[in-house]
């Protein structure tokens, strides 16, 4: 299951919707990295991750945190684009239109990449925002119930082709 995904994180930061793009990069500074300065502040990138003004500069800086040696090498390591082939398994992946995160460029950039997955369904809505998905009269999610199904369908159909 791909809940929507960004699919290639070197193109997909750049393209946040500025508000959300400064909103989650304050909210990734502050939960992880304020949180956790005792424990990351003396690696290299924290204080260039801290300065960071948005997603994709953040991204861009986060490389030595996660071991990295550069930022081609956390590419390399980290971006969903590059195995998305490999990908061997059913695979649900839900985006919608609105998305102010993963925006719908992203997924029109990879229908052709989600079309050579065998197996591989892509649900694009109207309207879901970035992991919302609501419904109802109190804003209840109904993507729980589509992932729901979708899992046990497969597993259905996994269970017959090994019979």
């Amino acid at each position: 299951m791909a809940y929507c995904p960004g699919y290639d994180i070197g193109v997909a930061w750049d393209r946040v919707q500025p508000f959300y793009s400064w909103l989650m990069t304050s909210r990734l500074k502050r939960h992880f990295l304020a949180r956790h300065e005792r424990a990351l502040s003396h690696l290299d990138g924290y204080a260039d991750c801290l300065a960071a003004r948005d997603l994709a500069q953040f991204h861009r800086r986060l490389y030595p945190l996660t071991g990295c040696s550069d930022y081609d090498e956390y590419l390399t390591r980290s971006n969903p684009a590059n195995v998305f082939a490999d990908v061997a398994t059913p695979l649900l992946v839900l985006n919608a239109d609105d998305d102010p995160v993963c925006v719908v460029d992203n997924v029109r950039d990879h229908v052709d990449a989600v079309r050579t997955v065998p197996d591989a369904l892509l649900v694009r809505t109207p309207r879901g925002s970035h992991c919302a998905f609501f419904e109802g009269r109190r804003p209840r999610s109904w993507a729980n119930r589509l992932i729901a199904g979708y899992l046990l369908a497969a597993a259905e159909v996994l269970a017959l082709k090994r019979d």
